[in-house]
């Protein structure tokens, strides 16, 4: 039965090593014995999204490979499940954003630079669309996704932690994946304690 779920898992994307999915395997066959095979792949799933993959041991290999941090423009055929670390929204400045969820409302931020320019925006001028840089690992190497177009289904602040799958053809510019509603899909958008306190969002933003 191992083999089986093991397979499937691995034909999902995921990229976990031969060891760790061994020992999660059987670790949840031991907490539920009366488990299906379909059972059991889910729970995997389930401990795989709750893990922070850039620990020993957890992933099998690199998907992200050198050439996609340094190429002008490539084409990424394959698919790839990757780790979120922070994500910001650089269609808004830093300030602002950080203004914003400390709910800070006094004098000095109502006649900030950005309000006085955007009080003679005309009223019929598009509203600047939401941007998401997010910081991506396969558990070895880090790349950015750039929301090219607008992914709903991404929902701002990520948690650090979650775990996203992109599905090739893929884009990829100077180092930055470029993000469509078609080829991104949020796994699991639970975060991770640790990795919460590591890239707090406030804390992103302040730096």
């Amino acid at each position: 039965m191992e083999s089986s779920v093991a397979t499937n898992f691995s034909k999902m994307g995921f990229n976990a090593s031969q060891n760790w999915f061994h020992q999660c395997y059987e670790w949840c066959k031991d907490e539920n014995p009366t488990y299906s095979r379909q059972q059991l792949l889910e729970e995997i799933k389930r401990q795989w999204y709750m893990v922070d993959i850039r620990e020993d041991g957890v992933q099998q290999q690199a998907q992200i490979h050198e050439s996609w941090l340094t190429a002008r423009k490539i084409v990424i055929r394959q698919t790839i499940c990757l780790q979120v670390l922070q994500a910001v929204d650089i269609a808004k400045s830093a300030y602002s954003q950080l203004q914003d969820m400390l709910k800070v409302d006094n004098a000095n931020v109502a006649v900030s630079s950005e309000d006085n320019q955007n009080q003679f925006k005309a009223s019929w001028e598009p509203k600047p669309n939401r941007v998401l840089k997010i910081t991506l690992t396969d558990g070895f190497h880090t790349i950015a996704g750039l929301e090219h177009e607008p992914c709903p289904r991404l929902q701002y602040p990520l948690n650090p932690g979650a775990k996203l799958k992109l599905t090739g053809p893929l884009v990829c510019r100077r180092g930055q994946i470029l993000l469509t509603p078609k080829n991104v899909q949020v796994l699991s958008d639970n975060g991770i304690e640790e990795l919460a306190k590591e890239f707090d969002i406030k804390t992103v933003l302040a730096r």
